[in-house]
């Protein structure tokens, strides 16, 4: 058994977080820092601020031919960071710290890849609903009404 300690209070989520030559595990809550685990090694590998208060949800995203990770919690806005680096979205030329800013506070979020068409990611609010994130395209919006039958 592995056990993984540094945290100051409980952890809420967790993902994997893979670039192709890397996978490594990103956990968060309530202290709000995102660590990233190599769990061959097993060591920590790098940790950041979120920026959104705790974390209650983390997603690994592609966009640009970049693998980022995404951070949802009591802040508003979803915060996006590429997590081989630990530099935010906004710094990587991308517009991705604003664009996912449509919740108060973000208590899921997750990458979809549809079929047809890109990567979308899902974020679910602690009381505004789910939102639908082109990343690709920027565009956010609420997922579409449910269509009478």
């Amino acid at each position: 058994m592995l056990e993984l300690t540094a945290h100051n209070g409980s952890v809420w989520t967790l993902c994997e977080v893979s670039d192709g030559d890397r996978t490594l595990l990103a956990t968060a809550g309530w202290d709000g820092v995102v660590r990233l685990w190599d769990v061959e090694a097993p060591q920590e590998v790098r940790a950041f601020t979120a920026g959104v208060g705790p974390v209650y949800g983390l997603c690994q995203a592609a966009a640009g031919g970049r693998t980022l990770l995404v951070a949802g919690g009591d802040g508003p806005g979803t915060a996006v960071w590429d997590p081989f680096t630990g530099e935010r979205a906004g710094g990587l030329g991308m517009d991705l710290a604003g664009l996912l800013s449509g919740h108060g506070c973000v208590r899921a979020a997750c990458q979809v890849r549809p079929a047809q068409g890109p990567p979308l990611i899902i974020t679910a609010g602690y009381e505004d609903g789910v939102r639908v994130w082109d990343v690709a395209k920027e565009i956010g919006s609420p997922p579409p009404e449910k269509r009478a039958a």
